[in-house]
């Protein structure tokens, strides 16, 4: 895996990649906007200087037979000539190496270790186990990343397919009336909440999630899937 930590330290110091404080501020002050009002915006802690990170994943068959699946990190606000040269890959995996999500669970952990960092904006004094850091990286600690820069992710894009892979969500097309089809309500192949019935007076739409702990409780598994990838 790539370390996100050295990729925007690289990025930023040593390429020379520069955005602006200002397009930052505009990015918040948007988002943040009683028109808009985004509720991941007005809920995060990030200040308006927090550059925004993006985070993205999918695979591709690269032979029959054979499919990989990679995790990217991007810079929503960099936008180069080329869209291609502003997707980093930090990993990729075999798609049929996976130990179910077990794999991309561990992964994910580092990565959302990575970011909190980011967020702070310091080189961490150990690693996401309390191991010690990389040797070259141990002189580092408590010094700026990128200086007087912070970070906070802002995205996290995928397919409908990934986002089932990675989140594990309850809702399938092949549960029948036994689960449901849609990750925000309760609508299923067959039974009372046909997801096909969407007229007014429709029972499917007394059931849609009213806010993040119903979906979570609905829709996320309990528990992560091993203890030692727990975030």
């Amino acid at each position: 895996m790539v370390d996100p930590l050295g990729l925007i330290a690289y990025i930023f110091n040593d390429i020379g990649v520069d955005i602006p404080e200002t397009q930052v501020k505009e990015y918040w002050n948007h988002y943040r906007a009683a028109d808009i009002n985004a509720e991941w915006a007005t809920w995060s802690d990030a200040s308006d200087c927090h550059i925004p990170l993006g985070l993205y994943g999918d695979a591709c068959k690269i032979r029959p037979g054979e499919k990989m699946i990679g995790l990217f990190l991007n810079l929503p606000l960099w936008r180069p000539r080329s869209i291609r040269v502003s997707r980093f890959l930090l990993t990729c995996v075999q798609e049929e190496l996976l130990v179910g999500r077990t794999t991309l669970d561990c992964l994910w952990r580092h990565i959302v270790w990575a970011c909190n960092v980011l967020h702070d904006g310091r080189w961490p004094h150990t690693g996401p186990n309390g191991e010690p850091m990389p040797i070259h990286q141990q002189p580092l600690a408590g010094q700026f990343i990128v200086p007087n820069r912070y970070f906070s992710v802002t995205e996290i894009r995928g397919d409908w397919v990934w986002f089932k892979q990675i989140f594990a969500f309850r809702s399938s097309w092949k549960g029948g009336a036994r689960l449901p089809v849609c990750f925000q309500c309760e609508a299923r192949s067959s039974g009372q909440f046909l997801y096909y019935d969407v007229g007014e007076d429709s029972p499917v739409w007394s059931t849609e999630y009213k806010d993040l702990a119903e979906f979570l409780v609905k829709q996320m598994p309990a528990n992560p899937s091993c203890s030692a990838c727990m975030y």
